[in-house]
């Protein structure tokens, strides 16, 4: 680097084949290799204006944003100006395999930091773009040009929130907190968060969750050592992914022109994380293994994530600006095994510098400022608004950010359902099951009132609905059930309403009705709903649509109060307790004895008992022990079975009390042999420890009933020679 004044007022410096000329009107540069035009001024009140020329060679970039950090233009995120960022992103999801087709989104914007006082930033987006794809992609983690994706156009009301403001709190690189317009839209507030996410930098070193060993070792260094030294360290940060560890890498580069430049790469540590926004549907059929070590915790068990981001910085630790940053994240859902096939999503982020100046103008100011709660971790505020509109009746409905939701429901519904049922009529594919899946998705972003005039006018089948009589046919079997496995609140009274009046024959609403077994969510509504169809005079006279009502209402009562797997939006307030009481249970357990103790026929009774079983309400346990060593113990063998049996939702819950209620039946040689291997088989399932297992050998060794022995023997060798890893621990 050379510098040498050519007069009083002027400073010519030059790096590498650039020249740089500073005087007190303007800034030019030049090239004997290519010109190029730096814009910009520089007088005696410093405002300085400065334009990043395009470099055929990162080196040559990168050398002038050092070069501008010597002349006094940037020192770390000063006040009073402004740093502009363009933000590229892409996510691709799909199977992991060669030439495989992906889907995914591509968005392109650009980004303004705006440097106040008392380390305030206000971050503004514009020119925001978006493109999708479906196709075949063999480099997933590679950012493709947005003119490669088809573009979609947002609608004004997502593009003026997108454009709102947000400020937050800088402070050596971490975030502390963030204020948001009133009026911003939860997506938009979110994709401002995962932007700022890229900005967060611990370079402090605050909140370590190192060894005290370790942080003993490196307090004995000099700290101004430690800084020109690669060095790691672990620290709990909060992230949009989340409040987690992550591990930091620090690399110092050799000084140039006495200015600092760094490589830092953080990953994020998602073992070991205090809090996720994580929403998990339908997980709640899982068959868990309390017993078993398992290799991911909770968070992990079926859902593996990573992300690592890397940074170039210029400046100090303490002062700094990210050159550039590249993020990728990873979420591989595998539904059984990591040897099934598994689904991947990929995103790829790059963040680069493209200019910083002098704020001439006064910087942006909020209209309505309201703090975020949530801070920089991904809210699921649209979540929650969509779970209660699917929950509750009279929750207003949500704005869905979906484009395609911007359509009308019923015009919109009629097109998927038309193209489903001409479709079928060639052939059953993954193309019907897509539109299915879209045509179910529709419904469940529809008000009662629009779900009425899409069964009126496909279902009722008039003249505005274009259909033969054949498809006319076929909707009469594909509606009913599609709008039972909307699961909202409106689709279940919907089809309670149709079934009850006659409109939907038992035959079409007793498939209609299994299907809400696999519902999304539960409420007390919904199962309101559900126990008004079973009074129905349709339901008592059919009874195959009597037991699968019964059976669905234990079903969607135990995705409401079992403690399982499935979490929701709404859980992240106060959790599951705020759905599902104590006094709920009490209620609903109430209900079914109720139903049992005025059966008149033992297939009633058996129903009501799976109805119980199914419902795997805690305190359900006593009523079930009456059958089993109480009051009810003089019930037929077929009864005290079923009750026995009913426990199955409760042997990961309370094993413990399962086995003292059932360890003397299974040893009493006056019980029936039925009833004592249904006592025998409900107590392995428990995963019971050696003391118990020692006393069914006892029984298999003395007992004189073969039927009973033969049992416990050929139950002990399944478990010798099971594969299951519960077993195994067994």
């Amino acid at each position: 680097m050379a510098g040498e004044p050519a007069q009083a007022q002027e400073v010519q410096i030059s790096v590498g084949w650039c020249r740089l000329v500073l005087s007190g009107e303007t800034v030019l540069g030049s090239s004997e290799k290519q010109p190029f035009p730096i814009s910009g001024r520089y007088s005696k009140a410093k405002r300085r204006t400065f334009t990043f020329c395009q470099f055929a060679r990162t080196g040559e970039r990168k050398m002038l944003l050092k070069l501008l950090l010597v002349i006094g233009l940037v020192i770390g995120i000063r006040p009073d100006t402004t740093y502009k960022y363009v933000y590229d992103s892409q996510v691709s999801t799909g199977v992991p395999q060669a030439n495989s087709e992906r889907s995914g989104t591509r968005t392109s914007c650009n980004i303004k930091l705006e440097a106040k006082k008392n380390d305030r930033i206000t971050m503004t987006i514009s020119n925001f773009r978006e493109g999708r794809f479906n196709a075949p992609d063999p480099r997933p983690d590679i950012i493709k040009p947005i003119d490669w994706y088809e573009r979609t156009e947002l609608s004004p009301e997502q593009k003026e929130a997108l454009q709102l403001p947000i400020e937050f709190s800088y402070r050596n690189g971490m975030i502390d907190y963030i204020s948001l317009e009133k009026s911003d839209t939860p997506t938009s507030a979110n994709i401002k968060r995962g932007i700022l996410s890229m900005l967060q930098l611990n370079m402090m070193q605050t909140q370590k969750t190192d060894s005290s060993e370790h942080s003993n070792l490196m307090n004995i260094l000099d700290s101004n050592k430690r800084i020109n030294q690669p060095t790691s360290f672990r620290s709990l940060e909060n992230t949009v992914e989340g409040e987690c560890e992550v591990f930091y890498t620090v690399i110092p580069e050799k000084e140039q022109f006495e200015i600092r430049s760094t490589k830092v790469t953080k990953s994020i540590n998602f073992e070991r994380c205090r809090r996720r926004p994580q929403i998990r549907y339908n997980f709640r059929f899982a068959d868990s293994c309390p017993t078993c070590e398992s290799k991911y915790n909770d968070d992990e068990k079926y859902v593996k994530s990573s992300t690592i981001i890397n940074y170039n910085l210029a400046g100090s630790p303490e002062r700094f600006v990210i050159e550039n940053a590249t993020a990728e994240s990873r979420y591989t859902f595998i539904p059984h095994n990591e040897k099934d096939n598994v689904i991947e999503t990929i995103f790829m982020i790059n963040l680069k510098l493209v200019d910083i100046e002098d704020s001439r103008e006064r910087p942006s100011e909020m209209r309505q400022p309201v703090d975020s709660w949530s801070g920089i971790i991904y809210s699921m505020e649209a979540d929650k608004k969509r779970e209660k509109f699917s929950m509750n009746f009279d929750e207003p409905k949500p704005i869905f950010d979906n484009n395609m939701m911007h359509e009308d429901s019923v015009e919109r519904a009629g097109n998927l359902l038309r193209k489903l049922l001409r479709h079928m009529n060639r052939k059953v594919d993954e193309i019907s099951t897509e539109t299915f899946a879209k045509l179910v998705e529709v419904l469940r972003r529809s008000t009662s009132t629009e779900i009425e005039h899409i069964h009126n006018r496909y279902y009722r089948a008039d003249q505005s609905a274009s259909l033969t009589a054949e498809e006319k046919a076929q909707a009469l079997d594909i509606l009913p059930h599609a709008i039972a496995q909307c699961g909202t609140i409106k689709c279940v009274k919907h089809v309670v309403k149709k079934t009850c009046n006659g409109e939907i024959p038992p035959s079409k609403a007793n498939l209609a009705i299994m299907s809400m077994v696999n519902n999304r969510m539960a409420s007390r509504e919904i199962v309101d709903q559900l126990i008004e169809l079973s009074r129905c005079d349709v339901t008592r006279r059919d009874p195959q649509l009597k037991r699968t009502v019964a059976l669905t209402i234990g079903s969607t009562i135990n995705a409401m109060c079992s403690d399982n797997e499935d979490r929701l939006a709404v859980d992240d307030d106060s959790g599951k307790e705020k759905r599902c009481t104590h006094q709920d249970k009490q209620l609903y357990v109430e209900k079914l004895v109720k139903k049992l103790r005025l059966a008149q026929t033992w297939e009633d009774k058996v129903l009501y008992l799976r109805t119980i079983g199914n419902a795997g309400i805690d305190i359900s346990i006593f009523e079930l022990e009456k059958f089993v060593t109480g009051e009810w113990r003089t019930s037929s063998p077929i009864i005290r079975t079923e009750a026995i049996l009913a426990m199955r939702q409760l042997k990961d819950v309370m094993p413990k009390k399962i086995e003292n209620i059932l360890m003397p039946v299974a040893a009493d040689r006056t019980e029936n042999p039925v009833v004592r291997m249904a006592a025998i088989n409900m107590i392995i399932d428990t995963l019971p420890k050696k003391n118990v297992l020692e006393q069914l050998i006892r029984i298999m060794k003395i007992d004189p009933s073969r039927q009973v022995t033969n049992f416990i023997q050929t139950s002990l060798k399944s478990i010798q020679e099971s594969q299951q890893p519960c077993a195994k621990q067994m």
